[in-house]
């Protein structure tokens, strides 16, 4: 009974993080004309993947260290407040900023979610069932937020796209918060602040180069300079992470993400 209540928790935390990437798609036009900046609109999105990118790994392998609930109520406060933020935002840049903190946090339930469920289910194929229930529910938010983010518009206001995720927010933690116990090994973890900083330096000066480059030109300056400080921190974050005692991304991964690749 309990493992069915934590797991009612993270399909509801991990559609309430996937379907806030692209709920705000369909509220752009009124968020605009309500903040008077198209100029920046493109920021809500981007910043949004930006930070849940850097997050996802760093949260997560905190998580292993001092605890998966512990980082989850982190994840999701951080995630709640950014959404309190975006929903009271009266400037373009207030909503830009307070985007990039709900992304962090989102960015954090994901990967935290999915490790919940794979303490929960031992059995390999009650585990496989669940994962696949997950992925269903990311995909299926992620499509639907959309469409509820134009209704929300037309019907109410766009700022309900973010504060409506307050007390669903508040009850997937409550779920996770009353019937998830888990516990530490006991082992002194060594964090990998290095590989940290510099995936992180990488993946802010990939993604504005990505999502910029068309805007900005990608012979600018700015363009071609955030590049290569991107792929240059790249390229250290892998030669760190190959010597880390306890990588942030295991080396193993990568190889055999280069071995699909190829």
């Amino acid at each position: 009974m309990k493992r069915n209540l934590v797991f009612t928790g993270v399909l509801i935390a991990t559609a309430l993080a996937a379907m806030e990437a692209t709920i705000v798609s369909t509220a752009a036009p009124s968020i605009a004309s309500d903040l008077s900046n198209l100029e920046m609109i493109s920021w809500i999105f981007s910043v949004y993947m930006l930070a849940s990118a850097i997050s996802a790994p760093i949260m997560g392998k905190l998580a292993d260290i001092y605890g998966i609930k512990k980082l989850f109520i982190i994840g999701m406060s951080i995630f709640l407040i950014g959404s309190l933020g975006s929903g009271i935002a009266t400037t373009m840049n207030q909503l830009i900023v307070f985007r990039a903190i709900q992304g962090f946090g989102g960015g954090a339930v994901f990967p935290i979610c999915r490790t919940i469920i794979g303490t929960i289910f031992k059995n390999e194929k009650e585990r496989a069932k669940a994962q696949g229930w997950e992925t269903a529910i990311y995909g299926i938010a992620g499509v639907v937020g959309p469409l509820l983010g134009g209704f929300l518009v037309d019907m109410m206001s766009w700022r309900y796209i973010f504060l409506l995720t307050l007390p669903i927010g508040v009850i997937a933690s409550i779920f996770i918060v009353v019937f998830y116990h888990d516990e530490l090994d006991g082992l002194k973890h060594k964090v990998d602040y290095a590989g940290a900083i510099t995936f992180a330096i990488s993946a802010i000066s990939l993604i504005f180069v990505l999502s910029e480059g068309v805007h900005l030109g990608w012979t600018n300056p700015i363009i071609i300079g955030l590049a290569t400080i991107g792929i240059i921190s790249l390229i250290t974050f892998i030669l760190i992470e190959r010597k880390a005692v306890e990588p942030l991304v295991p080396i193993s991964i990568i190889q055999r993400s280069r071995r699909c690749i190829s």
